[in-house]
């Protein structure tokens, strides 16, 4: 979903725009820009969302000791435990 995304956003932008652009008249250039700027902020919103954090995110996976702080200052006291008394002589 994102490649598609970053496909329509270059296309649209680089020859879709420009296409218009040549074809509109002198005073309403302006209406180039502006769709140019719609796209970007489309663009920057869709992938906001696409990548927002989220629980079950397949693009950036998360770590789940550090989701419970319980359980992982459990792990931390564990490992401190068997440090401590490994080193005992």
């Amino acid at each position: 979903r994102a490649s598609l995304l970053v496909v329509t956003f270059i296309y649209f932008t680089r020859i879709i725009v420009l296409l218009l652009g040549a074809t509109l008249s002198f005073e309403s250039v302006w209406i180039k820009n502006v769709l140019d700027e719609f796209a970007s902020l489309g663009f920057y919103a869709a992938s906001g969302y696409l990548f927002r954090p989220q629980e079950r995110n397949p693009y950036i996976p998360l770590d789940t000791s550090e989701l419970d702080p319980d359980t992982a200052q459990d792990e931390e006291l564990e490992t401190l435990q068997s440090e401590s008394t490994n080193n005992l002589p």
